[in-house]
């Protein structure tokens, strides 16, 4: 094998808007060139493309790794970090979306004050599945003083029968 046929070329393909979108490396540009253009979903967006030349494949292949792992092409797959994988939840209540409920601020703070501030979401968790009537779920119950309110000052108040 020559010195020639031992080159190898790194190449980057760009968006128009200067998105790197894929790095690559190969000894035969214009056959690698043709590939991606039949084979690539994204070939329709490169806009231009830039290429080095390298004294061997080995090099090449150390500059296109390094260009992958630092400079994060949007399509490569080969030597790019991997997002973090999801957490997984500990147990099907640790496994909620969040659903925006519209309440009053006066409202939310004496709910805290009543309840503590972390136990908000817990009391009306289980307000939804006694509603809803799901075994094993009773009425929450609640401590026996009022909290604030409209009109109302800060009482001890009975339970409701």
């Amino acid at each position: 094998m020559t010195a020639t046929e031992e080159r190898a070329a790194v190449y980057r393909f760009y968006a128009g808007d200067d998105t790197l979108l894929y790095v690559g490396v190969t000894q035969r540009f214009g056959t690698r060139w043709s590939s991606h253009a039949k084979q690539k979903p994204w070939w329709p967006q490169v806009a231009r493309q830039a290429v080095v030349w390298y004294d061997t494949r080995a090099e090449a292949l150390a500059i296109e790794t390094e260009a992958i792992k630092t400079e994060k092409p949007v399509h490569n797959v080969i030597h790019a970090s991997k997002p973090p994988k999801p957490r997984k939840p500990q147990n099907t209540e640790d496994h909620t979306r969040m659903h925006p409920l519209r309440i009053p601020d006066d409202e939310w703070e004496a709910l805290g004050q009543a309840v503590g501030e972390r136990n908000r979401t817990q009391l009306i968790r289980a307000y939804i599945r006694w509603h809803l009537r799901w075994p094993g779920n009773a009425q929450p119950t609640r401590e026996a003083k009022q909290v604030g309110g409209p009109g109302i000052s800060k009482k001890t108040t009975e339970e409701p029968s």
